[in-house]
């Protein structure tokens, strides 16, 4: 979900406030940790606090946090929603709160 700041601050596949499903190649899943900053081709990469539901076919409400060089602490963060589609996550994601956050993609939570 991420691209060269430099040359567009908006990934190409963002279509704004949506769901969202992850695929591969970028992965399956945001992650519930950091993976620390200038990861994912950004500088503030995106990553959900907290837990995804572990219910098929339930949603939850999360905060999706943005690390800024803080070691894994939740500098920006923006609401949005986590649905179990019981073989893959679906996301509820809003626009970004500034052009270098990103949502980031992972293979395993």
């Amino acid at each position: 979900l991420s691209d060269s700041l430099k040359e567009n601050p908006t990934s190409p596949n963002w279509a704004g406030l949506d769901w969202y499903r992850i695929l591969s190649p970028a992965g399956s899943v945001i992650p519930e940790r950091s993976p620390g900053e200038w990861s994912c081709g950004t500088q503030c990469p995106g990553w959900v606090r907290g837990s995804h539901p572990t219910t098929a076919f339930t949603t939850s409400d999360v905060t999706f946090c943005f690390d800024y060089g803080t070691e894994g602490n939740c500098y920006y963060s923006t609401r949005g929603k986590i649905t179990n589609c019981d073989n893959y996550f679906v996301y509820y994601l809003p626009d970004v709160p500034d052009n270098y956050l990103r949502y980031c993609a992972a293979d395993s939570l």
